[in-house]
């Protein structure tokens, strides 16, 4: 539960459900009227390397198949002078992230009668890394995990 809360609040996450939430693209690339970011959303943040990965469910396409996005990010860290303290000498710097939303594809829904069965993952954006991707990222591979905690 926690680790949910923690990946739902993200900023990343949040800005990405909204923009999967209201694109008609997406819609179109599902055939559904309506777009759901419910459910368990899959991924990480690793703090110390600045990136992140989600695995964002979109509910069912138009043929009855799951359907996901995946989402990339990094931070850029920005160094935060210290406030001057009324007591004496200023409190020491802190570092802060600025969060850049780097990468977004939807992966062919999976299951269902299968329109998309076969095609590779429609990429609406995508920047160049400019961090190496983290080992915790989630492998694009197919694997024994099950989709939902990958």
């Amino acid at each position: 539960v926690m680790r949910q809360r923690m990946l739902r609040e993200h900023p990343i996450c949040q800005t990405a459900c909204d923009q999967l939430e209201r694109s008609e693209e997406v819609r179109r690339w599902l055939g559904a009227g309506e777009v759901s970011t419910g459910g368990v959303v899959g991924g990480y943040v690793d703090i110390q390397e600045g990136t992140a990965a989600f695995r964002i469910p979109l509910g069912r396409s138009a043929d009855g198949g799951a359907a996901y996005a995946r989402v990339e990010a990094e931070a850029e860290w920005l160094r935060v002078p210290g406030a001057a303290s009324a007591s004496g000498p200023p409190v020491e710097e802190r570092a802060s992230a600025r969060w850049l939303l780097r990468h977004l594809e939807l992966e062919p829904p999976q299951g269902g009668g299968g329109g998309h069965g076969g095609q590779p993952p429609l990429v609406l954006y995508s920047l160049e890394a400019s961090v190496p991707e983290s080992k915790w990222a989630p492998s694009r591979e197919p694997s024994a995990i099950p989709s939902a905690v990958r």
